[in-house]
């Protein structure tokens, strides 16, 4: 699965001769920041789902897949059916239960997408079952990474002796950054992800990234946030450790504790056969996942529990590993996992 080849990302100048530091993915436009902190504020309303009686009775059952788009804050979402296998009477109750969904938090003139399935079992032990509310966003990364403006010179991190002697402890370390733009000529704010790197490395990194802007952000519009790594190599080697493009099954056969999931997901549903990015994250954040050529919200579910699923890699491996991207290619046919 796993292979040693020479790193491929760019190296700070002026540290030690034998510590290489580098943004692996460079920036990370996350575009649906927004969108699932509006759908943080989600209400679902007083009536709950229940399985209508007549189709209960027959056991007939079924799944549907829609999208919701929410253009005001107190009003009901626009529904539409993405995929469906399911009977009207079923239907009806689905599309009845989300006439009740307000996002209150909404601002005015702002859409806010979402994605939800919901299947109903006859005869299992939750009869009806339904997924989160997956906020999705229309905006384009590329458009965002034009806009960014970093420093014209590099970051030097503090090159002390004691930072080499700390580092001799750990071949590898990674500093995980979010940053949120909220003005255009504002600093970002800065949060920490993931940081197992030394103080030496980690402030001066803290303190360039600082002086990042994004000029094409409107004060009290809709901020814009980005997320990059830096990676720290003192193996003395030069080499990572980088992933192979899988297969889907041998992708889940390398997935940690695969064993306790328990899904069903149609591919039939998902315009197969189709291919997926996906970036190392687990355990420390949800890995990012994204689609190889055109979108199709019919895989947003299945796409959000990739996110969640963890390399079977020792902590070594894992520092090595984080940010790395694999392509996963996913045939036709279903993924049944548990009961």
């Amino acid at each position: 699965m796993m292979t040693s080849v020479s790193v491929r990302a760019w190296f700070f100048a002026g540290l030690l001769a034998c510590l290489g530091t580098a943004p692996l993915h460079a920036q990370t436009v996350l575009p649906d920041e927004q969108a699932r902190e509006w759908m943080q504020c989600l209400s679902r309303g007083t009536e709950t789902l229940v399985y209508p009686e007549p189709h209960r009775a027959i056991k007939s059952g079924g799944f549907v897949r829609v999208k919701l788009s929410f253009e005001r804050a107190d009003g009901p979402p626009q529904v539409e059916v993405l995929s469906r296998a399911i009977p009207e009477g079923l239907l009806d109750a689905v599309q009845a239960y989300l006439r009740q969904y307000r996002v209150p938090c909404l601002p005015a003139g702002k859409t806010v997408l979402a994605v939800q399935e919901f299947s109903f079992t006859p005869q299992s032990a939750t009869e009806v079952n339904w997924s989160d509310v997956r906020g999705i966003s229309n905006m384009r990364a590329e458009k965002v990474r034009q806009c960014m403006r970093t420093p014209p010179d590099t970051v030097r991190p503090n090159a002390t002796s004691a930072l080499a002697s700390r580092l001799k402890q750990k071949d590898y370390g990674n500093l995980v950054l979010k940053m949120r733009f909220e003005a255009a000529d504002r600093s970002p704010q800065i949060t920490v992800v993931y940081d197992s790197v030394p103080p030496d490395f980690r402030q001066p990194v803290l303190d360039y990234v600082a002086q990042y802007r994004m000029p094409c952000v409107d004060e009290g519009g809709e901020s814009i946030t980005v997320q990059q790594q830096f990676h720290v190599n003192n193996s003395g080697s030069g080499k990572l450790m980088t992933l192979k493009d899988l297969d889907l099954a041998t992708f889940l056969r390398a997935v940690k504790g695969l064993d306790q999931q328990k899904v069903n997901f149609d591919l039939g549903t998902m315009a197969c056969p189709f291919e997926l990015m996906w970036r190392v994250g687990m355990p420390i954040q949800k890995n990012e996942v994204g689609e190889v050529g055109a979108r199709n919200l019919n895989r947003t579910e299945f796409m959000a529990w990739l996110a969640e699923l963890s390399l079977n890699v020792p902590p070594e491996a894992l520092e090595q590993l984080l940010g790395q991207s694999m392509v996963i290619s996913v045939p036709c046919g279903a993924v049944k996992l548990g009961d």
